[in-house]
């Protein structure tokens, strides 16, 4: 969590992403509550997944 860079694709592409997984969710009929902590555990685990490439590549 050190900053980072990021550019415009990017943020589209992630925007069309957590937007399609959310749908994807209410479809299934999930509560809301659970849409939310489902997006949420998914967030973290790809903050942490760039995180580890990052740490890979700095080391590599």
């Amino acid at each position: 969590m050190s900053g980072g860079s990021g550019n415009l694709i990017g943020v589209f592409i992630g925007l069309f992403i957590i937007n399609s997984l959310n749908s994807a969710i209410a479809m299934l009929g999930i509560n809301a509550f659970l849409q939310e902590v489902i997006l949420g555990v998914m967030l973290i685990v790809i903050v942490a997944l760039s995180e580890y490439r990052g740490s890979r590549k700095i080391k590599a």
